[in-house]
């Protein structure tokens, strides 16, 4: 049995890292590797435990599938489902260039073009990078795990250096966030209401404190940094702020 463990600890690793060996000029390609090192992972990580167990097997396959496709949403564009790519970065989100495009660095697509130069497929991404609403999803899941440390120590008193470590994190992504919303002229939380509400709860309010305290000292004192990736990102802020 324990012969069987180690071969399927050896294949899960191949698949994983048979994604990693593809060329990242070709996203068909790219597509391909990944799905076959997923399908190898995971049937390799339900086989670390099954048999006997098959709960811990499927434990192990959700584990592998989790962390896979987390990896891939993240960092590249190969999840594409019907025609649709699901990706965190809007470079990945982009659609595939067409077939027929020349490779020749002469040819470029419309959207792309020097006629339009205050085109901005992405107006509120962060830094031009992910969208506001994915990157206000993911502070929802950052906010939670710092709240639910700052909770374990005031119940438990336990893990006081990692409760500091957790509420200084909290205090500078909502001061961050607020003072980098207001000098470049978004309004609060870029519209995400909805995440903005959920986190105050999650955060007991201080998270919402500190955000709009940082927002109205940023609208009243703002310093733009014209070599910050979100000024370069957007012409509007060229424009505005030449």
């Amino acid at each position: 049995m324990h012969h069987i463990n180690v071969f399927f600890v050896a294949t899960g690793a191949i698949g994983f890292l048979l994604q990693l060996v593809t060329p990242s000029n070709n996203r068909q390609l790219e597509r391909r590797f990944f799905w076959t090192g997923f399908t190898i992972v995971a049937i390799s990580a339900f086989f670390i435990a099954y048999p006997p167990d098959a709960k811990s097997g499927i434990l192990w396959f959700a584990f592998a599938c989790f962390l896979m496709l987390s990896r891939a949403y993240m960092m590249t564009s190969n999840i594409k489902i019907r025609g649709k790519i699901y990706a965190f970065h809007t470079d990945d989100s982009r659609p595939d260039p067409s077939p027929e495009c020349s490779s020749t660095p002469d040819d470029k697509p419309e959207s792309a073009s020097t006629d339009e130069p205050e085109y901005d497929p992405t107006p509120d991404a962060y830094s031009g990078m992910a969208s506001a609403g994915k990157v206000w999803a993911l502070l929802i899941l950052t906010m939670a795990i710092c709240s639910l440390n700052a909770i374990i120590y005031i119940v438990d008193r336990e893990r006081p250096l990692l409760a500091f470590v957790m509420l200084s994190l909290l205090a500078t992504f909502a001061i961050g966030f607020g003072y980098t919303d207001a000098i470049w002229g978004y309004p609060i939380a870029r519209r995400q209401i909805i995440q903005f509400f959920v986190i105050s709860i999650i955060t007991a309010g201080v998270f919402t404190v500190l955000y709009l305290g940082a927002y109205f000292a940023g609208k009243h004192w703002p310093w733009r940094n014209k070599q910050s990736m979100e000024y370069r990102a957007h012409p509007r802020h060229q424009q505005k702020w030449p």
